[in-house]
């Protein structure tokens, strides 16, 4: 009887170890299985989010690669063109007013002085605009107004009749502060280390 009561507690024990064991491995079983799961799951997630992001850069390939081109609106450097425009029409219309000179006080002197014969042939007579430094102006005796130009070695006498239009006052008045002239004349000849001029008009700008 012992010994049967003893086999039973033996067999008894075995079959609660071998139940354990299978628990335990059922345990594990479904442990790796939740684990694969989640595995599973979460590597869909991170394919879906690749899908994703690859569609988003496609989208934008595709916008950029439209061929739209935005081009800035153009008024800005049309108005500088214009102005630029204005501005040189503005100095072309200046360079063009200032009154050109035939030839300079110094140099119609120099002529005379250096060859009077040939000066006189080439410029008596003729009317030229002359350009140059006032020196004078002043009254002659027989009742001129003359305006007398910086010559280098001499000077270069502008005469014209006295009026009540033409005065040395109304001249110098006209002149202002300027110290340069245009003076436009008829080329009388070289007397005295003087070149003279009839006839003379000053030159506006």
């Amino acid at each position: 009887m012992r010994k049967n009561e003893e086999k039973n507690k033996y067999s008894e024990f075995l079959l609660f170890l071998i139940l354990s064991f299978n628990i335990g491995v059922f345990v594990v079983l479904m442990l790796i299985l939740n684990g694969l799961n989640k595995i599973t799951e979460e590597v869909e997630s991170l394919s879906s989010t690749t899908d994703t992001m690859e569609i988003e850069v496609s989208e934008d390939d595709s916008e950029m690669g439209s061929g739209v081109v935005y081009t800035p609106p153009q008024e800005d450097d049309e108005d500088n063109d214009s102005e630029s425009d204005d501005e040189e029409e503005e100095n072309e219309d200046e360079e063009e007013d200032e009154p050109e000179a035939d030839i300079t006080a110094e140099k119609l002197f120099k002529a005379f002085k250096d060859d009077q014969e040939s000066a006189s042939s080439e410029y008596k007579n003729e009317k030229l605009t002359v350009s140059g430094s006032v020196l004078t102006i002043d009254e002659t005796d027989s009742e001129k107004v003359r305006i007398k130009l910086e010559a280098d070695e001499g000077t270069l006498a502008c005469l014209s009749r006295k009026s009540a239009e033409n005065t040395v006052e109304k001249v110098k008045e006209e002149l202002g502060n300027k110290d340069e002239v245009v003076i436009e004349g008829l080329v009388d000849g070289f007397f005295e280390d003087e070149v003279e001029l009839e006839d003379c008009n000053i030159i506006f700008d």
